[in-house]
């Protein structure tokens, strides 16, 4: 009997010890999702972290803990929020990987000739370099970082681990070029990022500028270049620098210019509206049809309520047509 007693208490204990380890883990479960959904609002900042710096010696290397700034090379592809979510959950789950490396240069090297930004894409000054490393290789880790640590206390911040600083590095356009070349799942905006950072290219540079401000990739080249552009020719720029298929900068760069003014100035127009592939095909027809002056003038005399309903090239070019008859 007394036994049978004791057995019962053991297993009530172990019941109790399931539920409270059972509560535990909820709660921890709950925190962190929590702070997920938290870090996946805030904003990355350029406020300082604690890294580790990975110095190379003849014998490997030595680790040297320090606190820095972090920045980007504004030509750089473009930040994608769910690359930024993904890593976010791999470093709040305990589960990232801390021998990838994030390669960084600093930035009083590259103050006098590339354009340096905060991870809220402010410019940094020459006075502010010297607080600086720029990453080249991990911009979206370093914004993830920043985002889980600017919620957290300061006894509970991350140590960016696996930070290498490269010295001298003489061209920061072919280096980033070379290191995105391994990717292989590359998307149009990716393949115009690198091409512009490769052939420091004017209208390329524009075209990355606009897919940055959320244009459609396809549409931003149409409206920089004049004409769609195939993977091989994206690619022939990658690898080669060539940039021969392209127009003249100067003269295409005004009038991408003057189309971005005059659509984006129109009342109610969004990014989103003025990024369909119909508006700039349409105005190229029409213009070839015509003359650009003629074409600039009756984009000039629409409303809004002349995109709404256009499905087609064809649909936009009427709408011009009736917008020139209304100037005549």
């Amino acid at each position: 009997m007394k036994n049978s007693v004791n057995s019962g208490n053991a297993q009530e204990n172990v019941n109790v010890n399931e539920v409270q380890t059972s509560n535990v883990e909820q709660t921890n479960s709950k925190e962190m999702s929590n702070e997920l959904k938290q870090a996946r609002k805030e904003v990355a900042t350029s406020k300082v972290m604690k890294a580790q710096i990975m110095e190379k010696t003849g014998n490997g290397y030595t680790i040297n803990e320090t606190n820095r700034k972090f920045g980007l090379v504004k030509e750089n592809r473009p930040i994608k929020k769910t690359d930024v979510n993904g890593f976010l959950q791999i470093i709040q789950n305990g589960k990232y990987d801390e021998t990838q490396s994030i390669v960084t240069v600093e930035a009083t090297e590259l103050i006098a000739e590339y354009n340096l930004v905060d991870l809220e894409s402010n410019p940094i000054t020459a006075q502010e370099a010297k607080d600086y490393l720029i990453v080249l290789d991990g911009q979206h880790r370093i914004i993830a970082f920043a985002k889980i640590n600017a919620i957290r206390k300061q006894e509970n911040q991350i140590v960016i681990p696996n930070v290498h600083i490269k010295k001298e590095l003489k061209n920061v356009r072919e280096y980033l070029a070379d290191i995105n070349m391994v990717g292989h799942n590359w998307s149009t905006s990716d393949k115009v990022c690198v091409s512009a950072i490769a052939t420091n290219n004017q209208l390329l540079a524009k075209t990355n500028e606009l897919i940055k401000e959320g244009f459609n990739a396809s549409t931003a080249i149409t409206i920089c270049t004049g004409k769609r552009m195939k993977p091989a020719q994206l690619k022939k720029m990658i690898t080669k620098g060539d940039t021969s298929l392209l127009p003249n900068e100067t003269t295409t760069l005004a009038k991408a210019g003057k189309f971005l003014t005059i659509i984006m100035g129109i009342t109610d127009m969004t990014v989103k509206m003025a990024s369909k592939r119909y508006f700039i095909n349409g105005f190229n027809s029409f213009a070839t049809a015509r003359t650009e002056d003629e074409a600039f003038e009756a984009l000039g005399n629409l409303t809004i309520d002349d995109f709404t309903s256009v499905k087609e090239d064809v649909d936009f070019v009427e709408k011009l047509k009736a917008a020139s008859q209304k100037t005549a």
